[in-house]
C-alpha cells in the first residue's frame, strides 16, 4: 500500500516540534552549565570560583611511566635541544663545578670550608643557593645547612639559614626530599619521595604525553596547536612557583603526585590572601596574584605564558599586553616601563 504525501500542513506541524525540542534542549543544556558554574562558586567565597570544582588529580595513584628529555630532544634538538643544557629549569640542580660563585663563597667561609669538598650539586639561581651531596638511597639528596646568598646579582655570603644556631652539617636525605623534592626534581614518588631524576624535566611540564602526538602535536600538553584552558595552564606553573602552600595528602610544601593536566588545588591548599600582604615579595605576589585571577575569578586571558617564554627564558612577549593594575607588581606607577621595581626575595618556604 503507497502512503499518501504529507501535506503542507504537517510538514509545519513536524518543523514546529522539531524547532521547539531544540528551544528545550539548549535551555537545558544551559541549565546544566549555569549549575556546573554554580558548583565552581562558592566554596572559595561569594562571587569566586571553587578551585577545586573541576578536573582530577593523581594523588592516591602511582607514579606514571613517563618520557625523559633525552628521548625528548631527539626530535626537538633544534627548537629546544640547542639551549636546553642552559634552561633555568633544567639547571635547578646542576653539578658543583670550580666555577661555581657558591661554591667558591663556601670555601671562603670558616665554619663550613672543611664541608665543600662533599658538595656533589647545586641547587638554586643567582639569588640563593643550597648545596647537595648524593645518597646512596635512590632518589635522595642530603643537603646542607648553610645557603649562599647573592644580592642583586653581587657576590655569594655564606650564611646560616633562618631560625637555625647549629653548626654547619649535612641535614639527612629526608630533609630535601620532605621540603624541596617535588619543585627541584622530576618524578617524586608519591609514597616515598624519592625522585626518577634531579632537576626538572620535560614531564614536569608536558606531563605523561602519548607517543602519538608526534603524529598529532595536540596530544601533547602546550603544544602550540592544543590551547590548553587557563586554569590548566597556571596549574601546570604553581606547582613549584606557587610558594606556601601545603599537600592536603601528605602535608609537604609542595603537590603530591602532580601530573600536568590535573586540577592542582585538589590536593594544594593555598591562601590566596598572601597576594595582598606586605610581607610578601612582590615577585611571590605577582605569581600569587596571577593564580588567585585565573583559579578563583576566572579570568581567560593572562596565564604565566602570556609574558614568559619558558623555552627561551624571556618575557618579551608582555611588552605588547596592555597596561593595567597588574603591572603594578612590578612597575612603579608613573615611572617608566624600562625601569622596573628593584626587590629581594626572600623565601620562609625555601629557608633563604
Amino acid at each position: 500500500m503507497v502512503k499518501a504525501p504529507l501535506s503542507r500542513g504537517s510538514w509545519g506541524a513536524r518543523f514546529f516540534a522539531v524547532a521547539w525540542a531544540l528551544v528545550l534542549l539548549a535551555s537545558l543544556a544551559s541549565s546544566i552549565a549555569r549549575r556546573s558554574i554554580g558548583q565552581e562558586r562558592g566554596a572559595a567565597g561569594s562571587g569566586q570560583l571553587d578551585p577545586t570544582a573541576w578536573g582530577d588529580d593523581h594523588v592516591d595513584e602511582p607514579l606514571p611511566e613517563f618520557v625523559e628529555s633525552g628521548e625528548c630532544l631527539f626530535c626537538h634538538r633544534r627548537e629546544v635541544g640547542s639551549s636546553w643544557a642552559r634552561n633555568r629549569h633544567q639547571r635547578t640542580i646542576r653539578d658543583a663545578t670550580p666555577a661555581e660563585p657558591a661554591l667558591a663563597a663556601l670555601r671562603k667561609d670558616r665554619s663550613a670550608a672543611s664541608l665543600a669538598d662533599e658538595v656533589e650539586l647545586i641547587l638554586g639561581d643567582r639569588r640563593a643557593n643550597r648545596f647537595l651531596k648524593r645518597s646512596a638511597q635512590y632518589g635522595k639528596l642530603d643537603m646542607l645547612s648553610v645557603v649562599a646568598h647573592s644580592r642583586r646579582g653581587r657576590r655569594f655570603r655564606v650564611r646560616q639559614v633562618p631560625d637555625d644556631d647549629k653548626p654547619p652539617r649535612w641535614l639527612g636525605v629526608e630533609h630535601f626530599a620532605q621540603n624541596c623534592a617535588g619543585c627541584h626534581a622530576t618524578g617524586v614518588d608519591p609514597q616515598t619521595a624519592a625522585f626518577a631524576l634531579p632537576s626538572l624535566d620535560c614531564f614536569v611540564c608536558h606531563g605523561d604525553s602519548p607517543l602519538e602526538h608526534a603524529n598529532d602535536s595536540r596530544e601533547m600538553i602546550l603544544s602550540r596547536t592544543r590551547h590548553d584552558p587557563p586554569r590548566v595552564v597556571i596549574s601546570i606553573c604553581a606547582q613549584c612557583h606557587l610558594r606556601g602552600g601545603r599537600s592536603k595528602a601528605t602535608g609537604r610544601p609542595y603537590p603530591t603526585n602532580f601530573v600536568p593536566g590535573d586540577n592542582l588545588f585538589r590536593d594544594f591548599v593555598f591562601d590566596f590572601s598572601l597576594a595582598d600582604s606586605p610581607d610578601v615579595s612582590p615577585g611571590d605576589r605577582h605569581v600569587i596574584d596571577n593564580v588567585r585571577q585565573v583559579v578563583l575569578n576566572g579570568r581567560q586571558d593572562m596565564t604565566c605564558l602570556s609574558c614568559h617564554d619558558v623555552h627561551r627564558q624571556d618575557t618579551r612577549r608582555h611588552r605588547k599586553l596592555k597596561e593595567e593594575r597588574y603591572c603594578g607588581h612590578c612597575h612603579a606607577p608613573g615611572k617608566p616601563l624600562r625601569e622596573p621595581i628593584r626587590y629581594e626575595v626572600h623565601s620562609p618556604v625555601c629557608q633563604y
